[in-house]
């Protein structure tokens, strides 16, 4: 179906996404900053050593005085095939507000049932400077990451309330503890979950 415009809705989002890239495609080539990003690699000899040993010590310990195992995984795993080439790392923060902002149109879509809405909601969220730190500082990935999962989560309570499919409640949970292992702020989703049945 199409929007008001007559354009269909998935091609103004491929749109929104592109103008969201080349906001944000110049921090590409930032550097490791001095501050919080280079600890990763230089505090924990187990993100450079990325081993069995070590996917278990990212899920018992806390890192730069945070408990955030899927980053600090992805840190790990960023080190394993690029080394210490920020441009990757930079990447991949993208690609999560890039999926974010996909996910935040999947949601808005199904809440509002209007996809006008849903694309200027979008767009504000894709462009909006709060986002700014979580993309463009490599230790801020947590934040990305915790939000991809929680607006996953988002989404699949919401198709269970519309069809009360058992699958649908258990990935709920499933994307809320994937959630929580990336960021603390992640404990909120139970107490949004009610305000979306209230």
């Amino acid at each position: 179906s199409k929007s008001s415009t007559g354009i269909s809705p998935w091609f103004l989002l491929g749109g929104i996404l592109l103008l969201t890239l080349g906001i944000y495609a110049n921090g590409i080539n930032n550097a490791i900053l001095t501050f919080d990003d280079n600890e990763y690699f230089q505090n924990y000899p187990e993100v450079v050593n990325l081993s069995w040993n070590s996917i278990v010590k990212y899920f018992t310990n806390y890192y730069v005085i945070m408990y955030q195992p899927l980053p600090v995984l992805s840190f790990a795993l960023n080190y394993h095939f690029t080394g210490l080439d920020p441009a990757p790392m930079h990447l991949i923060n993208i690609l999560f507000h890039l999926l974010n902002v996909v996910l935040v149109y999947v949601l808005m879509k199904l809440i509002s049932n209007n996809k006008n809405v849903s694309l200027i909601v979008v767009l504000l969220f894709a462009v909006h400077p709060m986002n700014v730190e979580a993309v463009t500082w490599i230790s801020a990935r947590s934040s990305s990451m915790y939000s991809a999962f929680y607006l996953m989560s988002l989404i699949f309570y919401v198709r269970y309330l519309k069809e009360s499919k058992m699958k649908f409640l258990l990935l709920t949970g499933l994307f809320f503890i994937f959630s929580l292992f990336s960021k603390a702020q992640a404990v909120t989703l139970p107490v949004v979950l009610l305000l979306f049945d209230f």
